[in-house]
């Protein structure tokens, strides 16, 4: 009896010890699952705001820097084939224990990549810079593994640039092997932490950023934001040309229609004035006409036949007009006389 009652208590302590393993496994699967999904949806909103970049920053870019675009294109492609493999892997692996945890963790990545890349601030649906950002969006939603079982992959772009192999390239990617051994250890030990929209567009600025100054340094490309401030700048100019001729022909105007009403208000006035100094002038005459009716009738009384008419003066007097001549003879006569009779006194008085 005390050997079963012995037994019992060690029964006990291994059945808990085992139900405590099992959730640890199911809580260990629950964040590997967490860290593949979530982990794969940060690296695929990376590469395709590097891509987003790229297209940019090459708009303004010669052929030869162009060419670099489909490379650009593949390494994003790239990626959204591992991930498609990657929840391909997971959903087969963990359907028949796991399933729910897979499809809330993969509904919750679609609607964060969404809200990061695919809608703009406002709210709206995000217009794509290029067709193959669209296409690779829609790649990476596509996720329906129970019915579609088939394994899919998007195709690689064509590339005219001829391979260098770059031993930089070779070091980053094993470091980056070590990184991500790292964090998948870390998952053991600790939940992962599920990304927010606003970190992972913190990020995606921060690679874009990185991504346009190595651009422009190994292409020996000009600055997209100065070639945008000089067309900017140009723009304006001829924006403010327009407006300044715009103005100028708007003041023409207005100086022509006042000059046209001055004109206009001009030839009103000098008719009106027209119109009251004929009116005056009228007046004038008809008041002369009448107050020379009785002068008329006093020079007919006053003026006898033959003689000149002057009105209330009565007649001509002498030594106007052409008695002139007869009144100085008269004068020349009675002044010679005078002389004589002056000679005569004198000639007495001498005797």
């Amino acid at each position: 009896m005390s050997r079963n009652h012995k037994d019992k208590p060690n029964t006990q302590e291994a059945g808990q010890k085992l139900k405590q393993e099992q959730l640890q496994k199911v809580d260990q699967i629950q964040r590997e699952i967490q860290h593949y999904i979530y982990k794969d949806l940060e690296n695929t909103l990376i590469m395709l705001g590097e891509l987003e970049q790229t297209i940019e920053t090459f708009k303004y870019a010669e052929e030869e820097g162009k060419s670099y675009l489909p490379i650009a294109c593949n390494k994003v492609i790239l990626q959204a084939n591992l991930s498609y493999g990657i929840n391909y892997d997971q959903y087969n692996t963990n359907k028949n224990t796991h399933a729910m945890v897979f499809e809330e963790c993969s509904k919750d990545a679609i609607k964060i990549f969404e809200e990061v890349f695919e809608t703009n601030e406002d709210g709206q649906k995000k217009v794509h810079a290029h067709p193959i950002i669209s296409e690779i969006c829609q790649f990476y939603k596509k996720k329906d593994f129970k019915n579609n079982k088939e394994f899919q992959q998007l195709p690689l772009q064509k590339v005219d640039r001829k391979a260098q192999f770059n031993e930089n390239c070779l070091d980053k990617v094993i470091g980056g092997i070590r990184a991500v051994d790292q964090q998948f250890n870390d998952t053991y030990e600790k939940p992962y932490p599920i990304p927010t929209a606003e970190e992972l567009k913190k990020k995606i600025q921060e690679r874009k950023k990185f991504c346009e100054e190595q651009l422009i340094k190994n292409f020996k490309l000009k600055n997209p934001i100065q070639s945008n401030s000089n067309q900017d700048v140009g723009q304006s100019k001829e924006d403010n040309d327009d407006k300044v001729q715009i103005e100028e022909d708007k003041q023409m105007e207005e100086q022509k229609t006042d000059i046209q009403a001055q004109n206009n208000q001009d030839t009103l006035e000098g008719i009106q004035q027209g119109k009251k100094d004929n009116m005056e002038t009228e007046i004038g005459a008809k008041d002369q006409e009448d107050t020379n009716l009785p002068i008329q009738d006093l020079q007919r009384e006053n003026t006898a036949p033959g003689e000149s008419n002057f009105g209330k003066l009565g007649p001509k007097p002498q030594g106007i007009s052409g008695d002139m001549d007869v009144e100085q003879g008269l004068d020349d006569e009675n002044g010679h006389q005078k002389a004589l009779e002056e000679e005569n006194v004198a000639t007495k008085q001498h005797k």
